[in-house]
């Protein structure tokens, strides 16, 4: 099997690697985002958003399409989960923030929190499904907003 829930699946004699680098190339090739320029922050953060009676109507269909394809991606293309075969190993989190569409950066830590706590238990179950138990894993957030 090489592929699983959007996941690819690589095995070899040193474990096992799990990552979505073939969903998000066809998730780009689909959109047509694949030879686009990256941009660290495409806009800037919290624009006024006005109505823009001039311009072009939206395809709503494919702009939803959009969004509920980034729903199934966990991490990004360069990310995956790497299972080590009979190897002891310790699991730690790590988050940070940007301040995205948060009304402060209290909230936009919170938010990322949040979301890495939501990876961590998608992760340890994961790794209960091969027999590792990994339930005390420690969160490390970049809490700025603390000090």
């Amino acid at each position: 099997m090489t592929m699983f829930l959007r996941l690819q699946v690589c095995q070899d004699y040193f474990g096992i690697l799990l990552h979505q680098g073939k969903y998000v190339d066809d998730m780009l090739e689909k959109f047509g985002f694949k030879d686009v320029k990256i941009d660290l922050t495409p806009m800037v953060e919290r624009p006024l958003l006005t109505s823009d009676l001039d311009g072009q109507s939206v395809d709503q269909t494919l702009y939803r399409s959009m969004i509920g394809s980034l729903m199934y991606l966990n991490g990004g293309p360069k990310l995956g989960l790497w299972y080590p075969k009979n190897r002891e190993f310790d699991l730690y989190a790590f988050t940070d923030s940007n301040y995205g569409e948060c009304y402060s950066k209290a909230e936009a830590e919170y938010v990322a929190a949040s979301a890495c706590c939501s990876l961590l238990v998608w992760m340890q179950y994961q790794l209960q499904d091969y027999g590792l138990n990994f339930l005390d894993t420690p969160i490390f957030c970049d809490n700025d907003v603390a000090i």
